[in-house]
This record gives C-alpha cells, sequence and structure tokens, in this order.
C-alpha cells in the first residue's frame, strides 16, 4: 500500500450515472465460505469441447445469483460510459463461437471508497447487447471480502441480469462461480456449444447460460473484449488494476493467449480510458498488459 493510500478519505459520495444491480446484502455476502483457493495450473489446459448437456437428465443446478454493481463494457472507441469507471482494454469485432486467454489474478488493492476491480473476458454480439461474461473480481460488497473471486455474468438486449446466477447453470461439481482463486495465472474460456454459453476455468467446465434466456437469438459472437476494470466512487480512484502497475512494467498484469474460437485470427486494438491512472498496451499479437495505482 503506498503511502498516500494510506492517508486517503474513507468516506465518499458516488456520482457516476453507472448501472446498479442492486447490492449484496450481509446475508448475502455470508454464503461465501472460509474456502481455499483453486491454484493457478502449472500449464495452460489442453483444449476440450464442452461436454454434451440433455437438459431434461443433466445433474445440474441453477445457483440464486447474486447482486452488484456492473456497468457493460464500453465499445471499441467509446471513451467511458459511466464517470467512476475505468478500463484497459484488447478488443476485436469477430464472428466466432467464442473465445480464451490466459489472465493474471493477482490481489490488488481496493479502497474502502471504491466498488470493484476485476479483469475479465466479454463475448459480445457486434452490438454490444447480448453479453457473456467471465473473470476475477474483487468486490467487498458482492463477496464480503478482497479476495480475488471468480464471477460469471450476462447481458440480455442491454440489460444487466446478476453474478453467478439469473439462469446460470452450474455444472462442475468442484468449482462454483463464486470460488476464490491463488494467485497467478488462469485460464478462462466461453464457448457456445449445442445450445449454451459455456464457461471454463483452467480445465474444468464450470456450467452454462442457455441460449433460452436470449430466446435463442444469440448463438455466435460478433465482438470479442479483454480487459482490466475498476468501478471507482469518484472520478480519481486510489484502487489498483491488474496487480498495481503500469502497463509499460515487464511485471504488470497480463492477458495473453487470446484466441477467437472457430473465428477469425486475433486482431486487435488495445486501449485505456485514463492512461494517467491505469494504461495498457499490446505486447503481441494475442497479448496484452494492463493495469496500474489510479490516482494515489
Amino acid at each position: 500500500m503506498s503511502i498516500s493510500r494510506a492517508r486517503m478519505l474513507t468516506v465518499g459520495v458516488f456520482t457516476a450515472a453507472a448501472t446498479v444491480v442492486g447490492l449484496a446484502t450481509p446475508a448475502q455476502a455470508a454464503t461465501i465460505a472460509d474456502d481455499a483457493p483453486v491454484k493457478a495450473p502449472a500449464h495452460a489446459a489442453a483444449w476440450l469441447d464442452p461436454p454434451s448437456v440433455d437438459s431434461a437428465t443433466a445433474k445440474t443446478s441453477t445457483p440464486a445469483g447474486r447482486t452488484g454493481r456492473k456497468e457493460r463494457p464500453p465499445m471499441p472507441g467509446e471513451i467511458t460510459i459511466a464517470a467512476a469507471y475505468f478500463y484497459g482494454t484488447s478488443s476485436q469485432f469477430a464472428v466466432a463461437d467464442g473465445m480464451f486467454a490466459n489472465m493474471t489474478v493477482a490481489q490488488p488493492f481496493l479502497s474502502t471508497t471504491d466498488f470493484h476491480t476485476l479483469a475479465e473476458l466479454a463475448a459480445e454480439s457486434a452490438d454490444g447487447r447480448q453479453i457473456v461474461e467471465v473473470g476475477w473480481t474483487v468486490d467487498r460488497g458482492l463477496n464480503g471480502d478482497t479476495n480475488p473471486r471468480l464471477f460469471v455474468f450476462h447481458w440480455v438486449d442491454g440489460v444487466a441480469t446478476c453474478y453467478n446466477g439469473c439462469g446460470f447453470v452450474q455444472y462442475s461439481a468442484t468449482i462454483r462461480p463464486g470460488a476464490w482463486l491463488g494467485n497467478g495465472t488462469h485460464s478462462f474460456t466461453i464457448q457456445h456449444y449445442q445450445t449454451n454459453w459455456w464457461i471454463r476455468l483452467n480445465s474444468e467446465w464450470i456450467g452454462y447460460f442457455p441460449d433460452s434466456l436470449w430466446g435463442g437469438r444469440y448463438t455466435r459472437t460478433g465482438l470479442h473484449q479483454w480487459f482490466g476494470e475498476v468501478a471507482a466512487n469518484f472520478g480519481a480512484p486510489c484502487t489498483d488494476m491488474g496487480n498495481g502497475l503500469f502497463a509499460s512494467s515487464a511485471s504488470a498484469a497480463s492477458i495473453s493467449g487470446m484466441s477467437n474460437i472457430n473465428g477469425p485470427a486475433v486482431n486487435k486494438s488495445t486501449s485505456a480510458t485514463t492512461p494517467a491512472y491505469y494504461s495498457a498496451m499490446s505486447t503481441g499479437s494475442t497479448s496484452m498488459r494492463y493495469g496500474g495505482p489510479g490516482a494515489c
């Protein structure tokens, strides 16, 4: 923690015109158990298609879901949507069955006046109205702690739903959304297969969003975005993005191995909404670094 952070004010007024999908209650926060972190794998997982699921007989469950702040990812070239949301992003318009990347999972500092710091993959329709998201987030209001935790989310016709539920079907018996992720590099996948949008962490298929949530209208992507995000309480946040290092540092958080599943080769653009606070830079055709310490 920097000296300036140690001196920072612990109160503030939220001024952004952000999309708010409720706030987690103490009862919700208490549902996160004292679990052990999912360890980062030593090697990238071998590729396998998602399992075939018979919805009539599959042993699955639908989580209740959790509420928290969420803003739709900005479209490429869009400076910002809400004044207190900050992004370091790589994006590509691509028609595909999904997307993949390896992402650094870190333990970023989250100011008590801010809401969350996260990194994610967003598989979207070309107009950005239909979205499936997976990533990791540090969010006290959502999870009741400051551990980096797996999350899933989706949007239908531009309308936000909820974290880790709202139609998401749990498949894995060992890993669920909300799981604490250990520091290191984890692999994240979103893939449309048969009639579902599947989510994978490392080598484990976690679960899926059924096509029925979109009335069968969203079955291929049109836009892919890989990014870090900070949701702040005001326009000069004291929260880290990534691991708190600017993208110019070789040790900054990275997103690598980007791929478009059954789609074109990766040909991305990379940018940051507020480079003085959080930066992003391309480090290769399928990789980027991003992050920063904010204004403090």
